[in-house]
């Protein structure tokens, strides 16, 4: 039963997240898109917050019943939101009404450079943060003090991350990717000479590094996801669209994720810090001829 309720929730929240992003998509360009993204990134990192960390810390006054009556109230709201709301006409530029397919969505000129973007962009955030933790478990940091790290980690995403980002994103949407993915390659060297000995395993150091990476992954993500809006309301079938790319978003994640906690296991974290400071590099070289090759114009 309980497995079958967590499959229920995941289509919805899927279903809702495709219409959401769709009408986004369809109804936003320009600075609007950089706008709507850095709330939408803002709202799922304040989400993770108050549904992970948050109920934890009321979880034994309220009981189970409790937590899950109180997470019950988010999507109830968005439900009576959903049905007070009347959704406005397609935008005169809107291409297309017919039925959405997809394999229109890979005929698309540009699809194939978007959706390895889409793969790897996420891999900044998804792949540190996991390392880092892992990282500071075996300096001996005690589970609250590495839990403390992941949510001042949040907080700086939300409170700096995405606010710059968005201001960059728009912009120049490039650029602030661009930007997102130096300033990572930088928290992962920082990262790298804490665990040299260069730089000591303590507060003073691993704020800051934790600090630029939760930035960086604001201006990623904003921007990123501005891309992928802009690309989907350019064609016949915004929803579709950018549901496809947020999918290959999602997968990648979680493959470089795993795939850098791998690394670290098999050569150490010196080699993995610099071995990720490394891709980031190579995927400025992605991203500048990503640029040239997909210019988004919405």
């Amino acid at each position: 039963m309980a497995v079958t309720a967590l499959m229920i929730g995941s289509i919805a929240s899927a279903t809702q997240d495709t219409a959401t992003d769709g009408l986004a998509a369809e109804q936003l360009a320009g600075r609007g898109l950089a706008y709507a993204n850095a709330l939408q990134v803002g709202g799922m990192m304040g989400g993770f917050m108050v549904g992970g960390g948050g109920v934890l810390m009321v979880a034994d006054r309220l009981g189970q019943q409790g937590i899950f009556l109180l997470l019950a109230l988010a999507p109830a709201l968005t439900v009576a939101l959903a049905l007070s709301w009347r959704e406005p006409p397609r935008p005169a530029t809107a291409h297309g009404s017919g039925k959405a397919r997809l394999a229109d969505t890979f005929r698309r000129p540009g699809i194939a450079l978007l959706l390895l973007l889409a793969f790897i962009y996420g891999g900044a955030h998804a792949g540190g943060l996991s390392v880092s933790r892992i990282f500071l478990v075996d300096q001996g940091w005690s589970n609250q003090d590495t839990g403390l790290v992941a949510t001042f980690s949040g907080l700086a995403m939300l409170a700096l991350g995405c606010p710059l980002g968005s201001a960059l994103t728009a912009r120049n949407r490039w650029l602030a990717m661009g930007t997102g993915m130096t300033l990572a390659a930088v928290s992962f060297a920082l990262f790298g000479l804490i665990a040299a000995g260069i730089l000591p395993t303590g507060w003073s150091s691993v704020l800051p590094a934790m600090g630029v990476l939760s930035v960086a992954s604001g201006f990623i993500a904003v921007s990123a996801a501005t891309i992928i809006m802009a690309f989907g309301g350019a064609g016949k079938q915004a929803g579709t669209d950018v549901t496809v790319l947020q999918s290959a978003n999602v997968l990648g994640e979680m493959a470089i994720a795993g795939l850098v906690v791998w690394v670290a296991g098999r050569t150490g974290y010196v080699p993995a810090f610099a071995g990720a400071g490394l891709a980031l590099v190579l995927a400025l070289l992605f991203v500048s001829r990503a640029a040239r090759a997909i210019p988004v114009t919405r």
